[in-house]
Order: structure tokens, then sequence, then C-alpha cells
């Protein structure tokens, strides 16, 4: 799990931020691409977003694909956002861990 925030030059706006986070991941990683949402979600007694995305991971000379669950939310400071990665096969078993931590959110 990805913990952190991104700082936009142009002022806070969940939507575009949460594009342009996701640009910036995708420059990281050319095989990423979004597979689900943006959906609105409940963190921390705020809006947010959730964007599943899927990516190629060479791992020990394997190929396995992995899902990134992107949880954006907007900030006086920036954007928050969270990152939960599984392996393409764990998916459906991690999910509910995302979804507890997520509702369990609390901002100042």
């Amino acid at each position: 799990m990805i913990v952190s925030f991104f700082y936009p030059d142009d002022g806070i706006d969940l939507e575009r931020n949460t594009r342009e986070l996701i640009s910036q991941l995708r420059a990281q990683d050319a095989s990423m691409k979004v597979v689900g949402g943006p959906q609105k979600v409940r963190a921390g007694g705020t809006d947010g977003l959730e964007t599943v995305l899927a990516a190629r991971q060479s791992a020990k000379g394997g190929n396995q694909g992995q899902i990134d669950t992107l949880v954006t939310v907007a900030r006086p400071q920036g954007l928050f956002y969270l990152v939960f990665v599984a392996p393409e096969d764990q998916f459906r078993q991690a999910q509910s861990v995302y979804e507890t931590i997520v509702q369990s959110l609390t901002f100042p």
C-alpha cells in the first residue's frame, strides 16, 4: 500500500487532479491502464474517487498482472491518495481489506 500526497500546481480539483496523478503513474509504468472508475467513494467522511488500474509486473522472472486500486481525496494541502496493490489473482480477497481501510480513514 502506498500513502502519499500529490501537490498540483494549479489548485485543488478532485477529478482533474486524479487524472493528473494517473497520468504520472502511467508515465512511470507504460503497462498501466485504467480498468474501472473513477467512482465516488467516502473516505474519512469526505467525498473521494476510486479508480482501478491494471499493470503487468515482472517479478522473479515472471510476468504477473497486478491490480492497483487508487483512492483520492481532495484536502486543503493537496490530493491525498492511497494505492492498494494486489496480484491479479488475489484482488477479490484483498478488496474487502481495502474497503475497510478506506472507511476507517480520519482526517484532522
